[in-house]
């Protein structure tokens, strides 16, 4: 009995349902809701216009478009470009379907805060260049909107420019060396009235330093006041008296002044004419001013992603209605830049929100926010300022806080809760890394902070103070160390430092060295200031590893390692003192060298502290912050792992009717491509893409992209459906018992199956359960599953001997040919494919599948194409026709050399050679076979006479004494001469050959010929009899180019010969 597609007996349901409780089922993909994708907006590249659709072949212009049409679930993808806006998004995402910014496939993104300065400039004194320019609104200490700037900024070739001042800073990267600026203690200050200073080494400028300003830095704070009167090297204030001693003035330098412009990379503004000294000197170029605070200005909105993008000169901000804000993979240059800094503490007021301190920087305010992966560098105050419960995970932040205020790198807002500051990298901060007020629960662990302090010198890496509260804060598994404060400083330098009853938390596992004065210090005010100190390695063997100069509470202090004194405090037995050697490995990166040896006294020494040293190795926990035997955890940011970006095919998966010539190309530069043809998943091994692939029958490539120290890209997949002239495909839903359709008897199943042909299979797994496909043709292809739990396959062509075919395979391969037919006589056949019942000895099942069928029936060829020039050799540019004999075919022809396929170029009249080329040609006609190739090479050649003279292409360059007059016989009756030693002649040329024709005789010398200034080759001259118009040099194949030949007369000559004597006649270029 015939059972079709559409029997649905009950005698068939329990057949199946017998059948699959005994065998393994074939790969069936169900049918799954997929939740849409939404859409995707292009920005720049060709063609770009706000006008457009922002489709990827009419993209927008600006990402601010984007923005405002983009809903949630949709991607912005930005093409290659630096991109002066401000983004400020219409709408917001929403959970599960965020609106993404990112790079379009391997471009190279900038967001950037400033605008060209280019053109315009004028000599205002030696190497001093100006330009009138519209700056900021003079320097101001709140930032209340976009264009409200702290300070001007000005940058040349991306590097930031130095407002003019005393001392001169001599590198623009290193905003915090000590030695550039002026030491305070050299100067007499006054402390009553209006301030002044009075320094000998203050120099005297143009103009004098009446309206500049004073940069003044000490002790814990950084100050600026305006300079009001100047009497000789005394200078009076404007504003409060810094500091009623020196220890708020250590340091200073003056600005803000256009006599003090005297050294390469300083600016100055007066209000209306940018004044600048540009790097190298001379006329400035890729000059750029500070015009926006804000690449992105996310207010209000959530559910943002912004990743893998470049800000220069601008930040982003976003308040505390922003939430579920991600930024990934940001690389952040320049987001802050200010000067004035009128009180000891900061209150900037930021977009209508007053905050002390943190008004500046990378502002993620929203809940559930986080900033991951990413590099943040330069910044005059805040790097990253985090609102309740967010994160800032694997961050480089360095060079930040360059004002020398309370600001630090990464700082919880005050009054805010929740955040998590893990695994960064920071350093190079002009105070702290990290900032506390009054942030509670915030989780600080696994960052490596080193070379912190570099301009005040009362704080520590990690800082709070004025009795902020702090609960909950927990700080562990973290590196401190190599302070850059000074230990002459004011105040105390230390690695954690808990000031004026700040607090409280707990700090664990943290590893400390080379921190200048001390490794934590905590000033207690009240007896409620209790801070937990366990398990810590305090390595800096300077003045203290731990002090507290206030005795009001005592600290649980257990399990941690001092390396120096413990002062004002015994802490608890279990820990190991400065007199007792911890025996450290004294090897391994950084804090890794603090490690315990196994004979170590502080092993299996230490307290059980519930939740702090759970899972110690041994009969009790080690003392210190690595456990012997434990993990040796490494802080930090860790680059993340870049991935390939997917292959692209083209053309495009889909239908056509000749065989293709698919190239694979990936946007990663330098990346490999590994590529299968038969389904299979590529891998490493796979076949390494060299050139364009033949795809000649139906099938699915599949391409992976590799390149060492990065991810390998995902898997990319085109199906090919190739329908030749007189070629049928025929899916296996098509069932029946007549011509190409599929017949099935016995008990198969069919369902979806995606990735098989039309997404669709049939299967049985039943001993002698077959398929048969009655066809007209010449050749049958069967396309099919191979499988883990495939069997074996009988196939025959019109009842003939049956062929076995293994459909085992490991890895699941679908829409795969598995037989193809011998050439058939040209008529009607059947196929059939039938289940044996049997299998490979690793296979688990006996499954057939049935996915489609490719017949070829017999066609004729289109007639060959023919030339209407024939191949050869010509002078200047020739004009081809092209022509079939078969009416009604097109012709695809190339000029390249490689082999025409139907998407080569159409021929629609003569084609145009005016370079030597080889042409090839195709006829495709619908119902017939494609033509042979037909091929054409042709050279194309220009001569150039010796009376064409100058110093352009294709023309003679004589220099010396060169002779000239008629010469009969000679190319066009003329010719150029000369015997004087290192007289030569040069042609410059475009083309892949050139040809040198002169004169042979009794009187000629030895010529000496080269091609591009490289090795000369001697050619004799010489010659009994008079040769006119001969061929003397041919230069080897040359790359396609411009190219130079020169010929010299050496001065010498055959023995035979009577003189020297050059002759110039002509010069043949091949091109």
């Amino acid at each position: 009995m015939n059972f079709s597609m559409k029997s649905s007996s009950f005698l068939r349901k329990m057949v199946l349902l017998a059948m699959t409780a005994t065998l393994s089922i074939p790969f069936i993909s169900s049918p799954q809701q997929v939740e849409a994708a939404g859409a995707t907006f292009y920005v720049g590249g060709t063609g770009a216009s706000d006008s457009n659709p922002g489709s990827s072949s009419q993209p927008f212009a600006t990402i601010q478009k984007a923005s405002t049409v983009a809903t949630a679930g949709d991607t912005v993808k930005i093409r290659t470009g630096i991109y002066r806006e401000t983004i400020t998004p219409t709408n917001s995402g929403s959970a599960g379907n965020p609106i993404i910014y990112e790079p379009d496939s391997g471009a190279d993104v900038t967001v950037s805060g400033a605008d060209t300065a280019d053109g315009g400039w004028s000599v205002h004194s030696g190497s001093i260049y100006k330009k009138t320019i519209t700056m900021t609104n003079g320097y101001n200490a709140n930032m209340t909107n976009n264009t409200t700037l702290l300070a001007n900024q000005v940058f040349v070739n991306g590097q930031m420019m130095i407002e003019a001042r005393w001392p001169n800073l001599p590198d623009s990267n290193d905003l915090f060396n000590r030695n550039d600026f002026r030491n305070g203690t050299l100067g007499t200050w006054s402390t009553t009235g209006a301030q002044t200073v009075n320094d000998s080494g203050i120099p005297s400028i143009s103009g004098g330093w009446v309206g500049g300003t004073i940069w003044v830095n000490g002790w814990f704070i950084s100050q600026t006041r305006s300079i009001t009167a100047q009497s000789g090297t005394q200078l009076t204030l404007s504003g409060g008296i810094i500091g009623g001693d020196d220890r708020l003035r250590k340091f200073y330098y003056l600005t803000g002044r256009l006599g003090a412009l005297d050294v390469a990379k300083e600016f100055f503004y007066d209000g209306s004419q940018l004044y600048l000294y540009a790097p190298g000197g001379g006329s400035p170029t890729n000059v750029e001013v500070k015009k926006r605070n804000y690449a992105f200005d996310l207010s209000g909105r959530s559910y943002i992603t912004i990743r893998n993008l470049k800000l220069f000169a601008a930040s982003i901000t976003s308040n505390t209605s922003s939430t579920n804000i991600t930024l990934d993979g940001l690389n952040a240059k320049y987001i802050n830049h200010g000067v004035t800094i009128t009180d000891s503490d900061l209150t900037y007021t930021h977009t209508g929100q007053v905050v002390t301190g943190v008004g500046t920087g990378i502002r993620l305010m929203g809940a559930n926010s986080i900033i991951q992966n990413s590099e943040i560098a330069y910044s005059s105050s805040v790097g990253v300022a985090l609102g309740s419960n967010t994160t800032a995970n694997n961050n480089k932040i360095h060079d930040i806080d360059y004002e020398g205020t309370y600001a630090s790198a990464v700082m919880p807002v005050d009054g805010t809760n929740g955040q998590t500051i893990t695994n960064n990298t920071i350093y190079r901060t002009g105070r702290a890394s990290i900032d506390f007020m009054n942030s509670q629960n915030v989780n600080v662990g696994y960052n490596d902070m080193y070379n912190f302090g570099m301009l005040n010198m009362d704080m520590g890496a990690i800082y709070s103070s004025r009795d902020y509260v702090t609960d909950g804060l927990r700080i562990h598994h973290n590196w401190i160390h190599d302070s850059s404060a000074i230990s002459s400083g004011e105040g105390i330098q230390v690695g954690i430092y808990f000031d004026q009853g700040s607090g409280l938390a707990q700090i664990d596992h943290n590893v400390l060295w080379n921190n200048v004065v001390a490794d934590i210090y905590i000033q207690h005010t009240s007896s409620a200031d209790v801070q937990k100190i366990f398990n810590n390695t305090l390595a800096t063997s300077g003045y203290a590893s731990y002090v507290t100069y206030s005795n009001e509470a005592t600290d649980n202090m257990k399990n941690n390692i001092f390396r120096d004194e413990v002062i004002n405090y015994n802490p608890s037995t279990t820990s190991i003192f400065q007199t007792t050697n911890p025996l450290f490995v004294g090897s391994g990166t950084g804090g890794l060298q603090y490690r315990i040896t196994t004979s170590s006294p502080a092993k299996d020494a230490g307290a059980v502290i519930s939740g702090v040293t759970d899972g110690y190795v041994g009969t009790a926990p080690d003392i210190g912050a690595y456990e012997f035997g434990g993990t040796d955890w490494v802080p930090g940011y860790v680059a993340p792992v870049s991935t390939v970006a997917t292959p692209t095919f083209s053309p495009a998966a889909g239908t056509y009717t000749s065989a293709q010539s698919v190239t694979i190309s990936s946007s990663t530069s330098g990346a490999d491509i590994r590529y299968t043809t038969d389904g299979s998943t590529p891998t490493a091994s796979s076949t390494l893409y060299t050139g364009a692939v033949n795809v000649s029958s139906s099938q699915t490539l599949k391409a992976i992209g590799i390149k060492s120290g990065m991810t390998n890209s995902a898997v990319a997949s085109a199906a090919y459906t190739i329908n030749l002239p007189g070629t049928t495909t025929v899916n296996d839903t098509v069932t029946g018992t007549g011509q190409n359709q599929f017949e099935y008897v016995g008990s198969w199943g069919s369902g979806a199956s995606t990735g098989a042909y039309m997404n669709d299979e049939h299967y049985s797994g039943n001993t002698n359960d077959y398929y048969q496909f009655d066809f007209t043709g010449t050749k049958v292809e069967v396309y099919a599953q191979k499988y883990s739990s495939s069997g074996i396959a009988a196939v025959s062509i019109d009842g003939g001997a049956e062929t076995n075919i293994d459909l085992y395979n490991p890895t699941l391969l679908l829409n795969t040919l598995i037989y193809t037919s011998p050439t058939l006589t040209s008529g009607t056949h059947t196929v059939k494919l039938r289940v044996t019942g049997t299998k490979n000895a690793s296979s688990s099942s006996y499954w057939l599948v049935a996915d489609r069928i490719v017949v070829t029936a017999s066609a004729s060829p289109a007639a060959t194409p023919t030339f209407g020039l024939a191949a050869g050799t010509y002078s200047g540019t020739q004009s081809v026709s092209l022509s079939t004999a078969t009416s009604g075919a097109d012709i695809r022809y190339t000029t390249n050399g490689s082999t025409p396929t139907a998407s080569s170029t159409l021929y629609t009249g003569p084609v145009s050679v005016s370079s030597s080329m080889t042409l090839k040609a195709i006829a495709i006609k619908s119902g017939m076979s494609d033509s042979s190739v037909a091929s054409a090479a042709y050279t194309i050649t220009t001569t150039v006479n010796d009376f064409t003279t100058g110093t352009g292409q294709n023309q003679f360059e004589y220099v010396g004494s060169w002779g000239s007059g008629a010469s009969t016989g000679a190319y066009l009756d003329d010719e150029h001469y000369s015997g004087n030693t290192n007289d030569y002649y040069q042609v410059d040329f475009t083309g892949t050959k050139v040809e040198v024709y002169g004169q042979k005789y009794n009187s000629s010398g030895i010529a000496a010929i080269s091609i591009d200034g490289g090795t000369e080759t001697t050619v004799d001259l010489y010659n009994a009899t008079l040769l006119k118009n001969t061929l003397i040099y041919t230069s080897p194949t040359l790359s396609s180019g411009s190219h130079t030949v020169k010929i010299r007369v050496t001065g010498t000559k055959n023995a035979s010969s009577s003189f020297t004597w050059v002759v110039a006649d002509r010069v043949l270029i091949t091109n």
